[in-house]
């Protein structure tokens, strides 16, 4: 997938602007309002292995398969509504550290997404970070995933 040119508004799947709305029905406010802006700078298709877009854009968890074998013992891509939930977890914790102490995410800001599957999430607590951030900048996030052999 190519990245969008400056200026150039990126089309969002009709599948996937309808999960998003699905997803955030119980949020309310400013809340949904970021939620949003963030989950449609992320396309679920290219951390979805699948080809089909009711899988991809379904709200069952999608699993990480590849050459028809599950990756990590059935590990999957969660359901977007679980992400949400995450999503907003982290907001109030990030509202409560501004209301208590001042902190923003910084410039410098990194996420560790441990025991990512996909990278979904932290892909999107980066963008997260970056609207919820004074001046928008970009974060940087890395996920580790490790697979356990039996």
């Amino acid at each position: 997938m190519q990245g969008k040119k400056r200026g150039e508004e990126k089309a969002i799947h009709p599948k996937l602007q309808h999960l998003i709305r699905e997803s955030l029905s119980q949020v309310e406010g400013k809340d949904q309002t970021i939620l949003k802006q963030v989950l449609e700078q992320i396309d679920r298709a290219r951390f979805c292995p699948s080809n089909d877009p009711n899988v991809v854009y379904g709200t069952a968890p999608c699993p990480l398969t590849r050459k028809g074998v599950v990756e990590g013992k059935g590990a999957t891509l969660s359901a977007l509504g679980i992400h949400v939930i995450a999503l907003q977890l982290i907001m109030a914790r990030w509202k409560e550290l501004r209301r208590k102490y001042g902190w923003t995410p910084f410039r410098d800001t990194r996420v560790l997404d441990v025991g990512s599957g996909s990278g979904y999430l932290c892909i999107a607590l980066s963008h997260l970070m970056a609207t919820m951030a004074e001046g928008g900048e970009k974060r940087k996030g890395s996920s580790v995933w490790h697979r356990v052999h039996s």
